[in-house]
């Protein structure tokens, strides 16, 4: 039997973390759109206050899947390049695996960076303003 090693059991571990957090996310936002729902409407009205409240309660188990997932991109960096499969054909020579990885953690870090930057800077609720405007117009209500 081949013994696996423990970057192997890292990753599966990591990929459970990825399921029950799906899993907890949607779980919760089901719960908060059943909880809104008024009896003989199909449109719940939420709050910031319930959502992020719901939501709130997430937030441990959030904090630790990222900081999981920030590991395991350290580890994949720190790993020898060597590792990666090599490619052969007319394709061009792929980046070694530390390149590669360290370029998505810094893409991935540079998206997170201005979504928040957009969240704190208002651009969540002029979104939300201009989705109920086009939705108003195109159904007629306004």
């Amino acid at each position: 039997m081949k013994r696996r090693g423990a970057y192997f059991l890292f990753r599966v571990l990591l990929a459970a973390c990825t399921v029950m957090c799906a899993g907890l996310l949607a779980w919760h936002c089901l719960d908060i759109f059943l909880a809104k729902r008024i009896p003989g409407s199909f449109f719940p009205i939420f709050t910031w206050e319930d959502v992020s409240a719901r939501l709130g309660r997430l937030a441990p188990w959030l904090l630790g899947y990222a900081v999981l997932a920030v590991i395991g991109l350290v580890w994949q960096a720190a790993r020898d390049p060597g590792e990666a499969p090599s490619y052969q054909g007319p394709m061009a020579p792929l980046p070694s695996l530390k390149k590669r990885t360290l370029l998505r953690a810094g893409i991935s870090a540079a998206a997170l960076l201005l979504l928040l930057l957009g969240i704190v800077n208002g651009g969540l609720q002029d979104v939300l303003i201009k989705a109920i405007n086009i939705c108003t117009e195109c159904i007629g209500l306004g």
